[in-house]
């Protein structure tokens, strides 16, 4: 929803493909940096 929105503000791909370059990037950090803060989340979602 927010890279379709990036799009329909912007017309271009970019802002809505580096928002999910970004989004994958913190799951890998808090997945294989953060175990803890991974298992938090968790409880909370």
């Amino acid at each position: 929803m927010i890279a379709a929105w990036f799009y329909y503000l912007t017309g271009s791909l970019l802002p809505g493909l580096l928002f999910q370059m970004s989004c994958a990037l913190g799951g890998w950090l808090i997945f294989n940096l953060y175990p803890r803060l991974f298992t938090l989340l968790g409880f909370l979602f």
